[in-house]
């Protein structure tokens, strides 16, 4: 078998800490435990640690495990919450792949990969020797989907998106400055279809550091205020994303983005009312 050769020192704070790694049923632990926090990430991961500490990342566990003549390696993220956790499996998901219904989500990849979604955990499972059919594949997911906590399905939060004319499968969270924007955080969408158009909708979750009463300031001049129909709209014009809309409903800031002029926008909101 081949080994990794870690080195521990003064640049280096990898840590072994076995007691909480799962157990999975019908694998044998081929390493130690190994993890990582967000201040040492990019040394195990390198560029690609950035786009996990912006989803809120907490702690890497990764093991080597075997079965008969495969070894694989799991590395479970603890993203420190599902929307963070969702965001980022997304983000590295194709949108091309087959999904199963297992915990939150999962894709094999034969020979050589499995993604698994649950609850705050985000799942990455390689080959290290050996390769992954489509049934073992199945088999690992569920069995790690099985021994870590939390609830199976989606966020609850997709619900709040509205199914009518929404695209199936391109649902993203985006935990930091949507559409380029530095004010929008904490932001569930998804692309719509309507009238031979695509625009996307969204809805602010918690994380937003605006109010109704301090919206205008917050979000500066470049959003332009109005009431409409008894609702308070704001809105702006994005390079390439066309007009943006902001509307204050009684369960929190909703809005449109992807529209040609403000008559298009404001129909796109009026779903909200509904």
């Amino acid at each position: 078998m081949k080994k990794r050769i870690l080195v521990l020192g003064l640049c280096f704070s990898v840590t072994v800490w076995a007691a909480d790694f799962p157990k999975l049923k019908g694998w044998k632990p081929a390493s130690e435990v190994v993890v990582y926090h967000p201040g040492n990430l990019w040394e195990y991961i390198n560029g690609a640690a950035e786009q996990f500490l912006s989803f809120g990342f907490q702690e890497l566990m990764y093991r080597d495990l075997s079965r008969k003549d495969l070894v694989v390696t799991v590395h479970i993220y603890d993203m420190g919450g599902p929307l963070n956790a969702y965001g980022i499996y997304t983000a590295e998901r194709s949108d091309e792949t087959v999904r199963h219904a297992i915990g939150g989500e999962a894709v094999v990849l034969p020979p050589y990969q499995c993604l698994l979604l649950k609850g705050a955990y985000y799942v990455k499972i390689d080959a290290y020797e050996g390769e992954i059919s489509e049934e073992t594949g199945l088999d690992l997911v569920t069995v790690v989907a099985n021994a870590l906590p939390g609830p199976d399905g989606f966020p609850e939060e997709l619900r709040r998106l509205p199914e009518k004319d929404k695209i199936e499968g391109t649902e993203r969270y985006a935990r930091e400055s949507y559409l380029g924007l530095g004010e929008l955080q904490g932001c569930v969408y998804a692309k719509y279809r309507s009238e031979g158009t695509e625009f996307q909708r969204f809805f602010i979750g918690s994380g937003s550091e605006f109010t109704a009463e301090n919206a205008e300031e917050v979000l500066g001049e470049k959003w332009k205020p109005r009431k409409w129909k008894g609702q308070s709209v704001l809105s702006r014009e994005v390079p390439y994303r066309g007009i943006v809309g902001l509307m204050l409903t009684g369960e929190g800031w909703v809005g449109v983005a992807d529209c040609k002029s403000e008559k298009e926008m404001l129909k796109r909101l009026e779903i909200w009312l509904r």
